[in-house]
């Protein structure tokens, strides 16, 4: 669990420099790249989301089967 907390934090911290970066150096005007930023935000978080979920599960498999022995 630890390291999925770590994953996540340098996930979230990444992607806070990544906009920032983007926002800076962006060829559009400022309220598209704000919507090109928001989509891709949402976009990341869905993934983050799924990934998570994907995680939990694959948990609870490997604690059954532990259990099981």
């Amino acid at each position: 669990m630890k390291r999925f907390i770590n994953f996540l934090a340098g996930f979230l911290t990444g992607l806070a420099v990544g906009g920032v970066i983007a926002a800076l150096f962006a060829p559009q005007s400022g309220g598209d790249t704000l919507e090109t930023l928001r989509g891709r935000v949402q976009q990341i978080m869905d993934d983050a989301r799924q990934a998570a979920e994907t995680t939990r599960r694959d948990a609870e498999i490997r604690l059954a089967e532990l259990k099981a022995k």
